[in-house]
């Protein structure tokens, strides 16, 4: 390149290190065993940036590091561990479209997931339920609301003295 009359770029890494892939992971860990400790975002956020140059920081260009930095500053949560959304998400703590956007699912996802568990939900009444009784859940079928799930409430009532039941 020199002798065709081109000037080389040569980019050394902002930080080197001699460690194995093996120590590498087990500072991460270290590191991010401390992330949950401290309740504070700045102190979480600061530590997850500790995490990255520690795993990719000399092996991505410069380029891919400071988007991988503003990447972490923006995010709205820090911890993305799935079981801790999961729980989070199920006890009502976030909302379905903030743990679909911290696990990195794409936009509208949330929507069609909504779609299919309608859907789901619709096919498991339809399973559940016997055709002409509310008692299962299902108005719509019942041909006579007035009456609806006398008999079978009274089949439960008193199975043993039933010898249909």
């Amino acid at each position: 390149m020199y002798e065709a009359g081109e000037v080389p770029t040569i980019t050394y890494p902002t930080n080197y290190s001699l460690k194995t892939d093996k120590e590498r992971r087990t500072e991460a860990q270290e590191s991010l065993e401390l992330m949950t400790v401290v309740p504070s975002p700045t102190y979480q956020k600061a530590m997850c940036r500790e995490v990255a140059r520690i795993m990719v920081g000399p092996i991505v260009s410069r380029e891919e590091y400071a988007e991988i930095m503003e990447e972490i500053d923006a995010a709205p949560v820090i911890n993305t561990d799935p079981e801790i959304i999961r729980e989070d998400h199920e006890a009502g703590f976030i909302s379905t479209e903030l743990a679909s956007n911290v696990r990195g699912y794409p936009k509208g996802e949330v929507d069609k997931a909504k779609i299919d568990h309608a859907e789901r939900a619709a096919r498991i009444a339809a399973a559940q339920s016997k055709v002409g009784s509310a008692a299962r859940g299902v108005d719509d079928q019942d041909p006579d609301p007035a009456k609806s799930g006398k008999e079978e409430k009274g089949n439960a009532g008193e199975p043993d003295l039933n010898k249909d039941v």
